[in-house]
């Protein structure tokens, strides 16, 4: 869990940090409202049986009859309300989850839940972190989930299944009888109240009632929050046994476990029921060892765990909410600022294995476990808030880059179910390799600025009006969050919100030379150049085999795959040398053509022949091939002749990654030296993004693409940029 804090008020950090603010007015509030925290820290001794007068905290907490709730927050726009244009990239990443959504089993879902209770099991369990406490986590989460899907599809499928899980686990509740709900036995809890090592059972459960509570507010299912109330008043009463048996320091000490979000779900639910026990949770849910940092604008969140603390922070937001307590806007605003200039990648996200380390010294951890997915899905929920509170731009900034670098890029296309826990960031980092790499549908379940301002546009709106935007992006360089002065080269590439990666298995060095503006060494790709992309390949037996780039190397080779680096090995895009056959719609057209081939990950280069005739990938040698029909005269093939060297052919063969040279004088009667000197040729194994670049490198150009179009693929997103 990182680094913890002590909320047996005030805490030697938390005691230096107020004593050394010069914010006199925040100090005594800050004073003031921990004093009432330790008012229960050593209760008095009382009878069996007794209670706490839990309006009469509340009161002391906050009194209900001073608050005073924010005015004029921008009002969202409900999901019912809210489609979006088919074929977009937010469209086709809905529809891959909403098609996730739809293949998870209502029986598998709640299997858990039902053992616990005692009912009988009708299918396997769901695999994933910690075992069965996942099952808590992806109920949890897909009540949430499918409550948000169903308000923007209205998908019929869709509400069957999450009222049928609202239902089987409302069984599942009355079976126990006591309002307990989870998908793990009550036992656990008696270890975290002892202070006994425990997975973070409050944070599974958070997601539970979290999930009933949008059930109840977006997919309006009454059911749900009679449930989460139930729930609510069984942990109430463990809560209040604690703090009688013990004490609240007792209570606090718990907090350094992982808890989720449940002083944000518990205000939300005061600000429904209006139930001062429902505010009271709330209040003993809040972290003040850590908040109080906060509050006194201390940046001490190196080594915190990142996703325990930014829910806290979400329900600090939902705290001045309900009562306009400034101090909780001050909060919130400070830490959006301490993460995002001193702990934020240019992802948008946060996060290193899970933790914060030092302020802007990123430069020290590039590296397979940035940015874990559920920092970045809270710390949206964090810059929605502010953005709702100040309509600042610079929320919704980061909001977009978030959402666009740090969540549309755990998807692994639209493979359905198919996302990753940490969004690596190193030089020649891949998706695939990081401590959990891509998840799986049904067994991984892991807890998983630049736009040119506002445009008002007033006007009697009527029905099917349709307002259209052209915006203009520009590129622009970031540096990395990191102040020292050996580090001001290492900068990441960004157009508009996205977040360019270059495909790279390490060379990060880019030299810019004289260059006055970022459009002289960064160029972009034309669209046409998808109808010029190729692959090779030549079947031997049972085994295809491809002509690939490796490490600058022509080779044959029989590994050549969708989506990871074989797949761009195996790509090369047809240079003619007639300008005018630039303009070929289709690569059978090219046949006949002088050609000459650049690799599809080392743009800028091309496949050349040396003296010797070996095939390598460079600037210098021999390089324009002419496309005639294959030698072999089968149908379909082509051979690929050198302009220079008449009768000298690329020659191919079975074994796989031997290097490949230009052979001379063929005796083409022979069958098996015709076929090794003609190839299938396919429309390219990869193609370009709809926004690709090339920037020149110091060594080799780079091709640029969105960080969000990789998934197996070894990339770059941060570049030692020098003149």
């Amino acid at each position: 869990m990182g680094k913890e804090c002590s909320n047996t008020v005030p805490n030697k950090s938390l005691q230096f940090e107020i004593a050394s603010t010069k914010n006199e007015t925040w100090k005594q509030q800050i004073l003031s409202q921990f004093k009432v925290n330790t008012v229960y820290e050593k209760p008095t001794k009382v009878s069996k049986g007794s209670t706490l007068n839990w309006e009469k905290i509340s009161n002391q907490i906050t009194n209900a009859a001073k608050f005073n709730p924010p005015q004029g927050l921008l009002k969202e726009v409900s999901l019912h309300d809210v489609r979006l244009e088919p074929n977009s990239l937010h469209w086709t990443a809905q529809q891959t989850n909403l098609e996730y959504l739809l293949m998870l089993d209502v029986d598998r879902l709640v299997w858990s839940f039902r053992k616990t209770a005692g009912l009988p099991t009708l299918a396997r369990h769901m695999g994933g972190r910690h075992q069965i406490l996942s099952s808590e986590n992806i109920a949890g989460h897909y009540l949430s989930a499918a409550a948000k899907m169903w308000a923007s599809t209205q998908n019929g499928t869709l509400q069957e299944k999450m009222s049928a899980v609202v239902s089987i686990l409302s069984d599942c509740q009355q079976k126990m009888g006591t309002g307990y709900l989870s998908a793990f036995p009550s036992e656990l809890f008696d270890r975290y109240e002892a202070v006994v090592y425990v997975w973070a059972p409050y944070y599974t459960i958070h997601k539970i009632m979290s999930g009933l509570l949008d059930q109840h507010t977006i997919a309006k299912n009454p059911q749900a929050l009679k449930m989460l109330t139930w729930m609510v008043d069984y942990f109430y009463n463990r809560i209040q046994n604690v703090i009688l048996q013990f004490s609240i320091a007792r209570h606090y000490a718990a907090l350094n476990e992982e808890t989720g979000g449940m002083n944000d779900l518990l205000y939300r639910l005061y600000s429904i029921t209006k139930d001062p026990k429902h505010l009271v949770m709330a209040h003993l849910f809040d972290k003040p060892c850590f908040l109080g940092e906060l509050a006194v604008q201390a940046n001490n969140l190196a080594d915190f765990h990142a996703n325990t603390h930014i829910p806290v922070v979400i329900g600090s937001q939902m705290r001045y909410e309900v009562t306009g307590d400034p101090l909780y806007k001050s909060i919130a605003t400070y830490f959006m600022d301490i993460v995002n200039s001193t702990h934020t990648f240019a992802t948008g996200g946060t996060s290193i294995d899970e933790h914060w380390k030092e302020p802007s010294r990123l430069a020290s951890h590039l590296m397979p476990e940035n940015e874990e997915s559920c920092t970045t899905y809270n710390m949206l929920k964090v810059s929605r808030n502010l953005f709702r509170w100040t309509k600042e731009t610079a929320y919704a900034d980061h909001y977009e880059r978030a959402l666009t670098n740090g969540v549309l890029s755990i998807q692994r296309g639209t493979e359905p179910g198919v996302m990753i826990y940490f969004l690596p960031l190193g030089p020649g980092h891949s998706k695939a390799v990081s401590n959990h790499g891509w998840g799986t549908p049904f067994d991984s379940f892991w807890c998983c600025y630049g736009t040119g301002n506002f445009l008002s546009i007033t006007r009697y709106w009527a029905p099917n009006d349709t307002l259209n935007l052209q915006l203009p992006i520009d590129m622009r360089l970031e540096a990395i969050k990191d102040d020292r002065p050996e580090y001001a080269s290492i900068k990441a590439i960004l157009y508009g919100p996205y977040l360019l990666a270059g495909h790279s298995s390490g060379n990060w060095d880019i030299t810019t030379g004289n260059a006055s503006s970022i459009s002289d060494w960064i160029t972009p790709i034309p669209s046409t150049y998808n109808n010029h992309l190729v692959t090779f390949s030549q079947q031997w037996g049972n085994s295809i085999f491809f002509l690939m780039n490796s490490s600058q190397i022509i080779t044959m080779g029989n590994s050549a795959q969708f989506g990871n680096n074989s797949a761009l090995q195996a790509t090369f895009r047809l240079i003619f040398a007639d300008q005018s056959s630039s303009k070929v719609s289709s690569i059978k057209d090219a046949i006949g053509k002088s050609v000459m081939l650049e690799p599809f990950d080392y743009p800028g280069m091309l496949v050349v022949a040396h003296a010797d005739r070996a095939l390598v990938v460079g600037r210098q040698g021999y390089s324009a091939f002419h496309l005639v029909p294959g030698l072999d005269a089968r149908k379909g093939t082509v051979s690929l002749e050198s302009e220079t060297l008449k009768g000298c052919f690329v020659y191919g063969g079975a074994t796989n990654n031997s290097s490949m040279a230009l052979k001379c004088n063929l005796d083409t009667s022979n069958s098996t030296v015709a076929k090794a000197a003609s190839f299938v040729m396919h429309e390219g194994m990869s193609k370009y993004h709809p926004i690709s670049f090339v920037a020149k490198g110091a060594t080799r150009n780079f091709l640029l693409e969105p960080l969000l179009k990789y998934k197996n693929e070894t990339y770059t997103v941060y570049f030692n940029i020098q003149a």
